[in-house]
């Protein structure tokens, strides 16, 4: 069953809530589109101010009640499952949030929220009822699915004319794909008191899809050529240690790369999903799913033949790790 619904579903009111632990409390979760296009709010309330028939029977928070936390996800903002510190099952969010009084102060945080074990289930926009999940990663996970689906709503993704939901990584300073996505600066105004003091904003990096067909054309030939010669050095130059810098990128945009062909064969396969495209976009989409398997096993054939080149030589480090083991 598809718990998150359709991007339809959720374009507007109430896309999820639920029970959940955050910093160690147990909290009721309201997530619902924000006003950015691509992007979500989750308000957090205490148990006492929410009566929990209420909660559970769908209706709104009290009049007099305000969330105590809001955090704010954007569209290129890192969603990803992760654990706890007691090893318990959680999502990870990069967000914007919001505490305090009227919720007045703010800053940049990764939170963690986790599923609740007393407390499996999850009520979607367009579910009748709660939906019941196996165990916390399902729950996890159908936050996650939901969110990402707001991250998509109204940008270009959903109107085709990118393929990539390009997001930033803190630790890299970089986006997930340096091909599909352009790395920007924009001033940060967030926990710097910058909102009064405009000259001591910082600057964060955002990571903005590139659209289009010429440019989705021809993001997709340097990821291409990138992950070719990339496998090509490590095998000329028969190192596996020395080139691990060649070897993940390649097998990376490899991974991307099959990714986008299987995120496009559907839509290739039928005549009428091709004439919903932007302009210019069936043709690239065509490429991607006809040379993506190509490319694939040209990779692996070249990293293989690296890798066996090392495993035989009797002096090489990667020999001596493996007979170590």
């Amino acid at each position: 069953e598809d718990l998150a619904g359709s991007s339809a579903d959720l374009s507007s009111g109430e896309a999820a809530r639920g029970m959940l632990s955050h910093r160690g409390k147990h909290v009721y979760a309201v997530m619902r589109a924000w006003k950015e296009a691509g992007s979500a709010q989750i308000d957090l309330y205490h148990l006492t101010d929410w009566d929990f028939v209420s909660f559970r029977m769908g209706a709104p928070a009290p009049a007099d009640v305000d969330p105590f936390e809001r955090l704010i996800v954007r569209h290129d903002d890192a969603v990803f499952m992760a654990h706890q510190d007691t090893g318990a099952e959680a999502f990870s969010i990069a967000c914007e949030r919001h505490y305090g009084k009227k919720l007045s102060q703010a800053s940049r945080e990764v939170i963690k929220l986790a599923p609740l074990e007393s407390s499996l289930s999850i009520r979607i926009k367009g579910a009748e009822d709660w939906l019941k999940v196996g165990g916390p990663r399902d729950v996890a996970s159908a936050w996650l699915n939901a969110m990402r689906i707001l991250q998509t709503v109204g940008t270009c993704i959903e109107g085709g004319s990118c393929l990539l939901q390009c997001t930033y990584v803190a630790k890299q300073d970089a986006c997930n794909s340096e091909h599909f996505c352009s790395l920007v600066r924009e001033r940060d105004t967030v926990g710097t008191g910058s909102s009064y003091f405009p000259w001591r904003a910082k600057t964060r990096g955002r990571c903005v899809p590139k659209r289009g067909a010429q440019a989705t054309k021809a993001a997709w030939a340097a990821l291409v050529k990138s992950a070719s010669e990339d496998a090509r050095k490590v095998r000329e130059e028969k190192c596996v240690l020395g080139c691990k810098k060649e070897w993940q990128r390649s097998a990376q945009n490899v991974q991307l790369a099959m990714g986008l062909k299987g995120q496009l064969e559907s839509i290739v396969a039928s005549e009428q999903s091709l004439r919903m495209l932007p302009a210019g976009m069936p043709k690239v989409a065509e490429a991607i799913v006809e040379e993506a398997e190509s490319l694939s096993e040209e990779v692996a054939s070249n990293l293989g033949a690296a890798f066996d080149e090392k495993r035989r030589n009797k002096r090489s480090a990667l020999r001596k790790a493996l007979s170590d083991k």
